[in-house]
């Protein structure tokens, strides 16, 4: 059970591609707009230097969540995000149910991020999203919460799991 398969995340989709590009364009931009339009007191110098950090670490900690990557391993499923400090694991044990949702979700956001670096965060009140595309995902059911995830080939993720599954059940 010390074999490890690792799954790159697909590429992003279309919006990704898109409004990441943009979003890190606006953040790196605006020190100079927000300092063109504030005028030179001390209390607006703070303000906009508050502002920029905020976009900043938005940015940065978007960057470092996003997913990277999921590999099954050690009796766990490793979700890599691209700062390997912020990874998760979920115990194999503490998964009902995986299947695969070829539709796009209907969603609403809770607390996470939809647009820059794929779609990662909480989405629909408890579900916890890792994903870089909408369609063909993985759902793994824990008993409150469902884990969507978007590995490159998601049929041979979802076999694999099932089978180390198995093996650890018997």
């Amino acid at each position: 059970m010390n074999t490890k398969h690792y799954f790159k995340a697909k590429e992003l989709d279309l919006f990704n591609k898109i409004s990441t590009p943009i979003s890190v364009i606006i953040t790196l931009g605006s020190p100079f707009y927000l300092w063109e339009f504030f005028p030179y007191e001390f209390i607006y110098i703070i303000m906009s230097v508050v502002f920029i950090l905020i976009f900043y670490l938005s940015l940065f900690f978007s960057y470092a969540y996003s997913p990277k990557g999921f590999s099954i391993e050690n009796g766990k499923v490793v979700i890599h995000k691209r700062i390997s400090r912020f990874n998760s694991e979920i115990d194999l044990k503490e998964i009902d149910n995986v299947r695969l949702e070829s539709q796009p979700f209907l969603t609403f956001r809770t607390f996470g991020v939809s647009g820059v670096w794929g779609y990662f965060g909480y989405f629909n009140g408890d579900d916890l999203w890792y994903i870089t595309q909408l369609k063909n995902n993985v759902v793994l059911k824990k008993k409150l919460r469902k884990i969507i995830i978007s590995p490159e080939n998601p049929e041979e993720f979802i076999s694999i799991l099932k089978k180390l599954k198995e093996l650890q059940n018997d």
